[in-house]
């Protein structure tokens, strides 16, 4: 086996899932491939499943605690590891694959195979017909690839998690996911990791997955409670990882947003959030702002009810 595929769900009935019926049908279409792809379903829900009738073998766990996609992900790693599997590719339940999409992936890793400086295999990602990842690192923010670029990249690169084709032992040289990002910017913390051990990524454009991203829909199931956890693990990102310059960026990014926002949605709680964000960014501490993160977002089960106890 070369490939452990994980799929990630959150109560959701396997029939509704695009990820499983997805990979349904690539196994289906192309025998030979169950000899080198296995399925793990990685099940966050709180819920054990009785029976899993999916149409093609399987591995099943179900997740003592929800401990968000970190959890599931370094789970899934140790499987890998346990069984000997190089190559570790990450699903979520609603992703959904082109028929020759296992196909093409065990194409690169015969590609990328003796390269261990790459440490994961990128294909690109559409949100309503729109282009946006992978994307390069930049100051305060990123920046996307030429649609038509294609090989290794050199600089600092991010992607979303669903789709990507992970070397098992470079996530082993980092410790895996982050227990602290187990929701939000779990890609952005792992991916800065990697890029910090010296790694490098493969964009394979000849690759497009269609995905939907929750960050761009907002009056629907980007929230505004749920808009209010993005910026408190945005500000610890920022305040973990980035410089002074860059941490004093986001505040105006953030005022910036509020500008936007205010113009751009009904909604004027979006506006209010980020204007909320903006003085706290300003008036309190670092100390006090990771302190209230970890206190108030860590360990929390997903969902829109988050506190908001930051000057306690």
């Amino acid at each position: 086996m070369e490939i452990l595929t994980v799929v990630v769900l959150y109560k959701m009935p396997l029939s509704d899932s695009q990820a499983l019926r997805s990979l349904a049908s690539g196994l289906n279409s192309d025998p030979g491939l169950k000899d080198c792809v296995e399925v793990l379903l990685w099940d966050n829900s709180p819920e054990r499943l009785n029976e899993c009738e999916i149409g093609f073998p399987c591995r099943y766990e179900h997740a003592t605690r929800n401990a968000g996609v970190s959890g599931a992900y370094n789970g899934a790693l140790k499987i890998a590891a346990n069984l000997g599997c190089p190559w570790l590719l990450l699903l979520d339940q609603d992703t959904i694959l082109p028929l020759d999409f296992l196909r093409r992936m065990l194409e690169y890793v015969r590609l990328v195979r003796s390269r261990p400086e790459i440490a994961a295999v990128l294909p690109t990602v559409w949100v309503n017909s729109r282009y946006m990842f992978p994307r390069r690192v930049c100051f305060n923010g990123t920046r996307a690839y030429q649609e038509t670029f294609t090989g290794k990249t050199r600089e600092e690169t991010t992607t979303a998690n669903s789709g990507v084709l992970m070397r098992v032992s470079a996530l082993q040289e980092i410790g895996g996911y982050s227990e602290e990002f187990n929701f939000e910017f779990s890609d952005l913390y792992v991916f800065h990791q990697l890029h910090r051990a010296g790694k490098r990524m493969w964009v394979a454009q000849d690759i497009r997955l269609d995905h939907k991203i929750a960050i761009t829909d907002y009056g629907g199931e980007f929230t505004p409670e749920r808009y209010r956890r993005f910026l408190v693990v945005e500000d610890a990102f920022v305040t973990l990882y980035k410089g002074t310059a860059e941490n004093a960026a986001q505040a105006l990014r953030l005022l910036a947003r509020f500008s936007k926002q205010l113009i751009r949605y009904p909604d004027k709680r979006y506006a209010r959030i980020s204007l909320e964000y903006f003085v706290k960014k300003l008036l309190v501490s670092r100390t006090v702002r990771l302190k209230a993160w970890r206190k108030n977002i860590l360990g929390q089960e997903r969902t829109d009810e988050v506190p908001d106890q930051w000057m306690t």
